[in-house]
């Protein structure tokens, strides 16, 4: 793991999409993405927070590594979802380390089962899963 990271500088606008706090929507019968009673609130939330990461991510690696991939995106990702609320959502925080290994390792299973959810929403089912949704 990284001892640094320069999370506080990217500035992304925020989606519209994702406009919702962490913790409570802001107009659940207008928001499109209101969960479905398939899709509780929790998991909508922890699926924004890990898109939001992507998107930080992707600016991080074109500004501060001048394009280059960054092998250690899971250390970036743990840090940034941490940081932005995730152990909060979860009945069990992880640590940094094992968010980082669990992600590398969904990250690896999510490759080779190619389920119809995308990425993130295919990780938060799977936190929520391992780590309980807060009560």
């Amino acid at each position: 793991m990284r001892d640094t990271y320069d999370l506080g500088l990217i500035n992304l606008r925020p989606n519209p999409r994702y406009s919702f706090s962490l913790i409570s929507p802001t107009s659940p019968a207008s928001h499109p993405s209101h969960p479905t009673p398939m899709q509780p609130l929790i998991l909508t939330q922890i699926t924004a927070l890990l898109d939001l990461a992507g998107q930080a991510h992707h600016h991080y690696e074109q500004t501060v590594l001048n394009g280059v991939y960054d092998q250690d995106w899971p250390d970036w990702y743990a840090d940034y979802a941490l940081i932005h609320g995730l152990g909060n959502q979860l009945q069990r925080s992880p640590t940094a380390a094992e968010l980082s290994q669990f992600l590398k390792s969904e990250y690896e299973a999510f490759k080779v089962s190619h389920p119809q959810e995308s990425w993130a929403t295919h990780t938060a089912r799977q936190l929520i899963a391992i780590y309980g949704e807060q009560p």
